[in-house]
């Protein structure tokens, strides 16, 4: 088994759609979703789906809760509802130390795994806050086709390894436009 990493140096500024694809869009938060994860879960989302996130500082000030979970194809790009584009870098957080009104938990921002074929892509979002006690405090990535575009990864922690970005075997990530920052392995 093979683990692949492609770095690029050239940022995804869009994306186009041919006629023929039959994708689904859900905006987070709305009144059926609150979180991206409330997203993932629901029955009727299906692969290929397209999650727009939008910034939220009445419900998240601090950033959406992480712990994501990703086992299918699907796209979550960060997003400006306001002049219908994408977000600029910073405005969308998932942020893995949050209060989600109980007591402050610290995890994981996102895992995927189990994808293989067409990518789970992540697009305009800061990954930030992440702990995980064994490995990829920000991003882990198992198993799975990942493409991570213009986006952040911060501030994260892993006992083991990855602090920032984890890539296990059998992996293939590609980060474009992506900066990496300020994270580490405890180990």
């Amino acid at each position: 088994m093979r683990t692949v990493l492609l770095v690029t140096a050239v940022a995804f500024m869009g994306f186009c759609c041919s006629s023929t694809w039959s994708y689904t869009w859900a905006y987070v938060p709305s009144p059926a979703y609150q979180t991206i994860q409330d997203v993932l879960s629901d029955p009727q989302f299906q692969p290929g789906d397209i999650i727009h996130v939008v910034a939220d500082a009445g419900r998240w000030p601090d950033g959406y809760p992480g712990g994501i979970s990703i086992s299918d194809p699907v796209t979550v790009v960060g997003w400006d509802d306001v002049n219908q584009t994408e977000a600029p870098v910073g405005a969308v957080v998932v942020n893995g130390a949050i209060d989600t009104g109980g007591a402050p938990t610290q995890e994981r921002c996102l895992e995927v795994s189990g994808v293989i074929g067409d990518p789970v892509i992540i697009r305009s979002l800061t990954l930030r806050n992440g702990y995980a006690i064994t490995y990829g405090g920000g991003i882990a990535c198992a198993g799975s086709d990942l493409r991570v575009e213009a986006c952040v990864v911060g501030n994260c922690q892993a006992g083991y390894g990855g602090g920032g970005v984890y890539i296990e075997s059998s992996s293939v990530v590609e980060l474009t436009g992506c900066t990496l920052t300020l994270s580490d392995c405890l180990a």
